[in-house]
């Protein structure tokens, strides 16, 4: 969960019975949804980003089968590539191959970390720019694998690459900003926000709280 310092949450918000976000709401955090959005709240949130507001989400593979949410980012010009990233570089990835250490881009939130810090990106899936993005929108990666990363299926056996697969790099943190200013802030790993997480590399809160 997100717990900092500098986050007050609103505990009587529900996007169930709201018919809008908050006109105060600085940022509204989607923490590892294990079922979809329906449409109204999607569309509400969408409302929302293309209003000014700041969206954090966080996901996991298996994402693809929630379309509501992937309207919201979509609506930002992203969109989530389906499956498990491995990496195969030895030095991005802590004792499992889908344990990644990603590459940490050149971006003003990663820029207030300072060098030498990493982030531990469990489980994630890819994401990628949308087929179609709206006009005005910026599209940026926060972290990202090597080349030789490559996509196994959510319910696979094992995570051998298989003979089909294709190594590319992948995106597994991201941000969009729309023309209005909306600002949309997506890791693709739930367990990046855990303690776990943040006892192997002691940076993960850090650059999660770098994002608010």
């Amino acid at each position: 969960q997100f717990s900092y310092s500098n986050i007050n949450t609103a505990g009587d918000f529900s996007s169930l019975t709201a018919t809008a976000i908050p006109a105060d709401c600085d940022i509204l955090i989607i923490n590892a949804p294990t079922t979809d959005l329906n449409a109204t709240e999607a569309q509400m949130i969408v409302n929302y980003l293309q209003n000014g507001g700041n969206v954090i989400l966080t996901t996991s593979p298996g994402v693809a089968k929630m379309p509501n949410l992937l309207t919201v980012a979509r609506a930002m010009g992203l969109d989530a590539t389906d499956g498990l990233v491995v990496e195969q570089s030895a030095n991005n990835y802590v004792q499992y191959p889908h344990y990644l250490i990603p590459n940490v881009e050149e971006h003003e939130i990663t820029a207030t970390i300072g060098e030498g810090y990493y982030m531990m990106v469990p489980l994630a899936h890819g994401i990628t720019r949308a087929e179609t993005v709206p006009s005005g929108t910026t599209i940026a990666p926060l972290f990202s694998t090597t080349n030789s990363a490559y996509i196994v299926s959510v319910d696979a056996q094992c995570i051998n690459k298989p003979a089909d697969a294709t190594e590319r790099s992948f995106w597994v943190g991201a941000t969009s900003t729309g023309a209005n200013g909306g600002k949309l802030i997506w890791l693709s790993s739930a367990v990046a926000v855990s303690d776990q997480a943040q006892s192997i590399t002691g940076a993960n809160y850090a650059y999660v709280s770098a994002m608010t």
